[in-house]
C-alpha cells in the first residue's frame, strides 16, 4: 500500500486570521501559444501564508503554462479574509472571493463566463470555489480580466 503526502496547514486562531486561500492576478510576458496573447489571469492558491503563496505561484504557473518562471508576474495577492473585507457584495458568502471590481450602481464585477479562474487549491477549496462560481447572478455585470 502506498502512502500519500499531505501538507500541514496551520490551525487558524480565532482572533488572528491566518488564511490558507489567496487570490492573485497573474500574467506572463511570454506567449503560451502561437495565437495566444498573454493576458491577466485570476489564480487561487492554497498556501500557509502570503510569502508561501508568492513562492508557489510562479513555479506552478510556469509549469502549467509552459513558459519560463522569470516571465511570470503577479499583483493583488490577497488573502481570503482581505477579499471578504474588500467585498461590496451584500449577499455575502464565498461569492465575494470572485469579485474583480465594483461599478457603482451596477454593483460587483465578476469574471466573464469564459475566464474561469485557475484553481491551484485543495479539493475541498475547489468545491467551495465552484459552488461560488455557480451562484454568480445571471444579471451580474461580468467583464474580463
Amino acid at each position: 500500500m502506498s502512502e500519500t503526502a499531505t501538507i500541514d496547514y496551520p490551525v487558524q486562531e480565532q482572533l488572528s486570521p491566518r488564511p490558507t486561500l489567496f487570490r492573485a492576478c497573474c500574467h506572463s510576458s511570454a506567449a503560451r501559444l502561437e495565437d495566444h496573447t498573454p493576458s491577466d489571469e485570476i489564480v487561487f492558491i492554497d498556501a500557509v501564508d502570503r510569502d508561501d503563496a508568492a513562492r508557489r505561484l510562479t513555479p506552478l504557473l510556469g509549469s502549467l503554462w509552459h513558459v519560463p518562471v522569470e516571465s511570470i508576474g503577479f499583483y493583488n495577492l490577497m488573502a481570503e479574509y482581505e477579499l471578504y473585507a474588500d467585498s461590496a457584495n451584500i449577499r455575502g458568502g464565498d461569492l465575494r472571493l470572485l469579485e474583480v471590481g465594483y461599478c457603482g450602481a451596477r454593483g460587483p464585477l465578476y469574471p466573464s463566463p469564459n475566464t474561469m479562474p485557475y484553481m491551484l487549491v485543495r479539493p475541498e477549496t475547489i468545491k467551495r470555489l465552484k459552488q461560488a462560481w455557480a451562484t454568480i447572478p445571471a444579471d451580474a455585470w461580468r467583464g474580463g480580466l
